[in-house]
């Protein structure tokens, strides 16, 4: 009695025919998912501008700093010289260990930006390590005296900004440094 079950159902499954998983299928279009909105920070109208400063910021991240160095270098050459672009280029050179160039893109971000902790302390970081202890020490300071600080274009951040809870924290690194000087 089974033989005479399994041969017709064996007949139908042979008569259906070929199914593929995927060749012989139409293509099912997608519908579009809807994506995010660039949180990133907007230093400029140009897209395109915006879309190479993020470029030169991610090289820095990536601990690509020649490339990082190239990029900042060519948006100031251009003109570009928003405050965060000039920050990344203190910092990329720094990296670079030309220090006497990342020294004055600091200067020109300070200037530009005077409540810009992160320059102030990047730079009090280079002349830490220049041994000149009196201009670090009175940077270091000037990152204590900052309140209130509104939130600073950074691209050191995931976020693109750098925020009050940002500050605390490089206050109290600023204070553990300045014991040690």
């Amino acid at each position: 009695m089974k033989r005479a079950l399994i041969a017709p159902a064996l007949a139908l499954l042979l008569s259906l025919p070929a199914v593929s998983c995927s060749s012989d299928k139409p293509a099912v279009k997608k519908a579009a998912v809807p994506t995010r909105p660039d949180t990133r920070a907007k230093r400029y109208d140009d897209p395109t501008i915006n879309a190479v400063i993020n470029g030169a910021w991610s090289n820095y991240t990536a601990a690509r700093y020649e490339q990082s160095k190239l990029d900042f270098d060519r948006l100031i050459a251009k003109g570009y010289t928003h405050y965060d672009v000039l920050f990344g280029a203190g910092c990329a050179n720094m990296k670079y260990y030309d220090f006497r160039k990342a020294l004055g893109f600091l200067d020109r971000c300070i200037a530009e930006r005077k409540d810009h902790f992160e320059a102030l302390f990047l730079r009090a970081e280079l002349y830490r390590q220049m041994k000149d202890f009196s201009r670090a020490r009175a940077d270091l300071e000037a990152v204590l005296a900052i309140e209130n600080v509104s939130p600073v274009i950074c691209g050191l951040y995931p976020g693109d900004y750098a925020d009050r809870a940002a500050l605390a924290r490089r206050k109290a690194e600023a204070a553990n440094i300045l014991k040690t000087m």
